[in-house]
């Protein structure tokens, strides 16, 4: 249990200098081809579709890799 802390805050810190490093990574998020936005008057939602499905894929990679690993 202790590993799976440590190897999260790992990660964590690493996600951390790589956002420093590249601050306008986050910019693409939300805004992908596939990504909808709908406005009406005052309101607006917004569904990320195809962000979702790369999200869920490179997680699904990460923890499968990671299972792996430990």
């Amino acid at each position: 249990m202790i590993r799976w802390i440590i190897l999260m805050a790992v990660i964590f810190i690493m996600l951390r200098i790589l956002l420093q490093l590249f601050p306008g990574l986050l910019n693409l998020i939300g805004r992908l081809p596939g990504d909808s936005e709908f406005k009406s008057g005052e309101k607006k939602v917004q569904v990320p579709i195809t962000t979702m499905i790369i999200l869920s894929l490179i997680i699904t990679i990460i923890l499968n890799f990671l299972q792996r690993i430990l």
